[in-house]
C-alpha cells in the first residue's frame, strides 16, 4: 500500500504473492481485514489503474483460485460500506462463467448495474454471453 500511496502506480504483485497473502488472511479468519485492505488499496490506486492490475482484482482472483468465494469478500467490502473498484467484480464473474453459473453471474451484473459506479467492459459482457450460450441459458445471455 505504501508504494500505491507514494507513487500512485499499479500494484506489481504476482499472482503467487496474492495467493500467499490471501492464504494468510483466510487461515487467520481475517476476512474483514482482507476486505478493509481492498477498500484502502482502492482509495490509493490511480484512476488509470487497469482493472486486472488492481489490488482488488489480485486479491479476489487469488480467492477464486484457492477455492474461496470471492463473492464473500465482495459482500464484506459492501458490509463495510466500501468500494473496491471494478477489479473486484471481474474475477467473480469470470469464475461464475467458467463454472457455468450463468444465473449467478447475471444476478451479479444486475446488482452492479443498479446504482453502482462500476462499469464493466465489453470483454466481461462478451464472456458472460458466451458462457450463457454454451450452457444454453438464453435468458441470462439477454
Amino acid at each position: 500500500l505504501q508504494s500505491l500511496k507514494r507513487d500512485g502506480e499499479d500494484s506489481s504483485f504476482s499472482e503467487e504473492t496474492y495467493c500467499e497473502l490471501v492464504k494468510v488472511f483466510i487461515e487467520s479468519q481475517s476476512i474483514k481485514s482482507l476486505a478493509a485492505l481492498i477498500i484502502e488499496a482502492h482509495k490509493l490506486e490511480s484512476l488509470s489503474t487497469e482493472c486486472d492490475k488492481s489490488v482488488g482484482f489480485g486479491i479476489v482472483n487469488a480467492c477464486e483460485k484457492l477455492g474461496f468465494s470471492g463473492k464473500s469478500i465482495l459482500d464484506e467490502v459492501d458490509a463495510q460500506g466500501g468500494f473496491g473498484g471494478v477489479g473486484v467484480y471481474v474475477p467473480i464473474l469470470m469464475a461464475y462463467c467458467k463454472e457455468n453459473r450463468t444465473a449467478e453471474a447475471t444476478q451479479l451484473v444486475k446488482e452492479i448495474s443498479s446504482g453502482s459506479e462500476v462499469q464493466l467492459d465489453v470483454e466481461t459482457y462478451k464472456a458472460l454471453i458466451e458462457a450463457s450460450m454454451t450452457k444454453q441459458d438464453f435468458e441470462s445471455a439477454l
